[in-house]
């Protein structure tokens, strides 16, 4: 826009953005002392304006193989949740049908497994970088781990 300036101010305490992380500087643009459209600012308004939603300078994405790592690991953690929830479902039930059911022991991996996973996956969405890879490794190992234990042992 001919004859804008644009200013850089810190950031103050404040809200979290989208991304869980406060952004490091606030952007204004600053068009003299009108306001869009020609206006005066009223006593005691700044006579600064803030862009559009959306048209904020962003973040980058991650790099494809970052995203298809922990788009991986959340299939897997939710698999893990689904394990868990279907063994609980069949621990109970089992005592109805007077069926042999897995153990409390089965039943408590499986929830240890799955709260591992879910944490690690929130962990890695919100992390960048080689922090998120490492993260969604912990997941996968997770259930690989949960897989080799309960399932295949």
């Amino acid at each position: 826009m001919k004859g804008e300036s644009v200013a850089y101010y810190p950031a103050t305490e404040g809200a979290r953005g989208d991304d869980g992380e406060r952004d490091a500087l606030h952007w204004a643009r600053q068009p003299g002392a009108r306001q869009p459209g020609g206006r005066q600012p009223a006593p005691g308004q700044s006579p600064l304006r803030y862009p559009e939603a959306g048209s904020r300078p962003g973040r980058r994405r991650a790099a494809w193989p970052v995203r298809l790592l922990r788009w991986a690991s959340g299939i897997v953690a939710g698999g893990i949740v689904a394990l868990a929830l279907a063994v609980g479902l069949v621990a109970f039930l089992a005592e109805d049908w007077e069926i042999a059911g897995p153990g409390a022991a089965s039943v408590a991996w499986h929830a240890i497994g799955a709260l591992i996973a879910v944490a690690a996956q929130i962990a890695a969405d919100r992390a960048h970088g080689l922090g998120a890879v490492a993260w969604s490794v912990l997941v996968l190992t997770t259930g690989a781990v949960v897989l080799l234990t309960q399932w295949w042992s």
